[in-house]
């Protein structure tokens, strides 16, 4: 969707709007968060963590 505003923008007020206000960089971070690892320090392996504490489970957390 941020993709086809920037695109929109582009088209209507030429290059040089879309690349003074950002909206590339706001197009393109949801698609490098989407192909990242997961990382040891997220909040979403420490919750993983936490919960498995009491019990007997072996999980992997990359």
């Amino acid at each position: 969707m941020a993709l086809t505003f920037a695109a929109a923008m582009t088209f209507v007020l030429g290059i040089h709007a879309p690349l003074n206000y950002e909206v590339f960089v706001f197009s393109a971070a949801p698609f490098l968060l989407a192909t990242l690892k997961p990382d040891k320090l997220s909040l979403d392996a420490l919750r993983v963590r936490n919960s498995c504490k009491g019990r007997k489970m072996n999980v992997l957390v990359n």
